[in-house]
């Protein structure tokens, strides 16, 4: 009878060693402008209530950024105006990767001083009565009489004044700033690389919250793509806390929206090369 032999083949288990690739965070300044800071201002609220940590929605802004401050190392927080009037200055000062977030007042249509449409418009602050008929900016409506007296900067002052703006973000979270492409492409062309704007009429708080919200999440990482949240992830995580349009849970509201203007997939990180 023959041996049976047993042979023994030496077996290699393949184990995944896939790695999630390295991040690297882009260099940012962030930027925020409230002229009407005490004037805008509440509580909690049952329709939208506040984030965690908050007790009045006119601090979102400034949680904002101090939020990408604290968790991106590359993020400074360089300005923090409330209660100040917008200028030409400021506007001059804006320059290339920036994260630059206005809260307040804007409207839209024609005015009675010029009687020319002159779509979105963002209320400085500052109170008019009348203009001198010396006024650079008044006769070149570059600024308009705006409901109320309200002095108000048209796309025409960004136009003016603005630099390179290549790589910024900019939220414009003022009523009707997004009501057609007018205002917001006022930036684009100076190259910045997304404008977020409300299409109508907008609750503040609802403002506040989607806008504090949308920004804090460009600073997290998203589970499905390791990276950060891009503008668009950002901003649909906010709908989906605080609703699509700020009719959702507010009946009498103009059911306003915040949309994107420009890249959807601005981005503050990328995995390394």
């Amino acid at each position: 009878m023959k041996k049976s032999v047993l042979l023994l083949i030496p077996c290699l288990l393949l184990v995944s060693c896939n790695k999630t690739p390295e991040l690297e965070y882009k260099v940012y300044e962030v930027k925020t402008f409230q002229p009407y800071f005490k004037q805008v201002e509440g509580g909690n609220d049952d329709r939208w209530p506040l984030p965690e940590g908050f007790d009045n929605y006119n601090k979102l802004l400034e949680g904002a950024g101090n939020y990408l401050k604290d968790n991106i190392s590359t993020i400074t927080y360089s300005k923090i105006s409330k209660d100040e009037i917008l200028t030409s200055d400021m506007f001059k000062d804006f320059g290339p990767n920036q994260i630059i977030l206005f809260e307040g007042h804007g409207s839209f249509s024609k005015w009675d001083e010029y009687d020319v449409e002159c779509h979105s418009v963002m209320w400085t602050g500052k109170d008019v009565m009348y203009v001198d008929k010396d006024d650079d900016d008044h006769q070149n409506q570059r600024l308009v009489i705006a409901d109320n007296w309200n002095d108000a900067i048209t796309s025409n002052f960004v136009d003016y004044y603005c630099g390179d703006l290549t790589g910024s973000l900019i939220y414009l979270g003022n009523c009707y700033s997004g009501r057609d492409v007018t205002f917001a492409q006022s930036f684009l062309n100076k190259g910045a690389a997304a404008v977020v704007g409300n299409s109508h009429t907008t609750q503040a708080l609802y403002n506040s919250c989607v806008e504090y919200t949308t920004i804090k999440y460009l600073g997290i990482i998203n589970p499905e793509t390791n990276k950060t949240y891009t503008l668009y992830e950002a901003l649909q995580k906010a709908k989906e806390i605080y609703g699509k349009n700020d009719k959702e849970h507010e009946p009498v509201a103009h059911g306003s929206e915040p949309f994107i203007f420009g890249n959807p997939n601005f981005c503050l990180s990328e995995f390394k090369k």
